[in-house]
């Protein structure tokens, strides 16, 4: 991914009277920054988000496909959802056959702390593990038992909790808490100063392996009901492809770069600043704001990413830095230079933002550069075509020559730019 030394921004606020102005400028802006892409030929999809430190009622990403973005987007083409990882919900997940409750059963299980682990061992699938993790919060110590083979998403139970602060506990606080090292905690006989949160993918579990709360040790034939019961259940399993979509389909994972974010903020803000209106009665009201971002440079690095092959730079021609690349062949033959010269000049006449090469490099560098550079249009003089009163004009996208009489050079570049 290209970065720039600096993080160049547009940020924007809305303020208006109610949540229905709210609604209005959130879409406008939507509409704004749709336009905004379009215009710079980037692919792009529109994504739920989590808010993050920003908060507010709800937010949406404006997320680039590449295989170099730093955030994974998960999308169901039957159903048309799309969310940010951080934020994606699933439908539930397909639960292994129900059995019979077995015997509550303490087994050794040495050394064993990570799941892979213990399913070997134990010669049961990782799905039928239930691994719960310790995590330190405002609120005090939490417990979280989720299906061994997924992930618990820190921002779903950040929110689930309202906590300001969720990190998983130390060792220390883990051995203080369940008596065991990291790796063999459980839900089965918990302290009652933890509150046990249990993930939707273990609702129903039947005659499933936890932790024993006791070194290198675990328990089998655990039942929910009859040995342990979560305070609360609730989806803080972080999502990934493959899952079942919600309301159908299946999820597919890629890669994105956020090239924008609107937020819609509320009150969070006014309220402590006291940014306030007087209604038509005199009646102070905090305004319900609204906030915007979009990234310069990173729409700029995205475009690259969506447009390049291996000689270099395809730009899009809103993005590009020059509209045209003229390239004086022959810098040593006088009519050459004369008629690019001129070139040059008429269509800087017109408007047209012109990149001139007149160095005094063989022709083989000055086409590799201006492959790497990748100016949209490119217009050629040289000493044979033009002894023929021909230039030659390409675009940088399929790199087509085509010859076109000296006269009716400028008019063809500027067609090809303006459309």
């Amino acid at each position: 991914l290209m970065r720039g030394r600096e993080f160049i921004m547009m940020d924007a606020y809305s303020f208006d009277a109610d949540q229905a102005g709210l609604d209005v400028s959130y879409q406008r802006m939507d509409r704004a920054y749709r336009a905004i892409f379009d215009r710079c030929g980037v692919k792009y999809t529109v994504v739920d988000a989590d808010a993050g430190a920003i908060g507010g009622a709800g937010s949406q990403e404006f997320m680039v496909v590449a295989d170099t973005g730093e955030d994974a987007i998960l999308f169901c083409k039957e159903s048309g959802y799309a969310a940010n990882v951080e934020k994606a919900t699933t439908d539930p997940l397909p639960q292994p056959p129900a059995e019979d409750p077995a015997a509550l059963e303490e087994v050794a299980t040495p050394g064993a702390t990570a799941v892979s682990d213990v399913a070997a061992l134990l010669g049961v699938p990782p799905l039928r593990v239930v691994k719960t993790l310790i995590y330190d919060t405002d609120q005090g110590l939490v417990a979280v038992a989720i299906r061994g083979d997924r992930e618990v998403n820190d921002l779903k139970l950040t929110a689930l909790l309202g906590a300001e602060m969720v990190a998983l506990a130390s060792e220390e606080k883990v051995r203080e808490a369940t008596g065991a090292p990291v790796g063999f905690a459980g839900p089965v006989g918990l302290p009652e100063g933890i509150k046990l949160i249990a993930d939707e993918s273990v609702r129903g579990l039947t005659n499933f392996v936890c932790g024993a709360n006791k070194a290198d040790a675990h328990l089998v034939g655990v039942n929910w009901g009859r040995d342990a019961e979560p305070a609360r259940w609730a989806d803080v399993r972080l999502a990934r492809g493959g899952d079942p979509g919600p309301g159908g389909g299946v999820l597919e994972q890629f890669r994105g770069i956020e090239v924008g974010h609107i937020f819609k903020l509320g009150t969070k803000y006014s309220e402590p600043m006291g940014c306030t209106f007087l209604d038509d009665g005199g009646t102070k009201h905090p305004m319900i704001m609204g906030c915007y971002g979009l990234g310069i440079g990173r729409t700029v690095a995205a475009a690259i990413e969506q447009n390049h092959d291996e000689d270099g730079i395809i730009w899009p021609l809103p993005l590009a830095p020059f509209e045209v690349l003229l390239i004086a062949l022959n810098p040593n033959d006088e009519e050459v230079v004369r008629q690019a010269d001129t070139l040059y000049d008429e269509m800087r006449a017109q408007g047209l933002e012109v990149l001139y090469d007149d160095r005094r490099d063989r022709p083989g560098v000055k086409f590799k550069d201006a492959d790497l550079i990748g100016v949209p249009v490119r217009l050629v003089v040289g000493a044979k075509s033009l002894a023929e009163g021909q230039v030659e004009v390409s675009l940088r996208r399929d790199r087509e020559r085509q010859m076109v009489a000296l006269a009716d050079a400028v008019d063809r570049v500027a067609t090809l730019v303006r459309g």
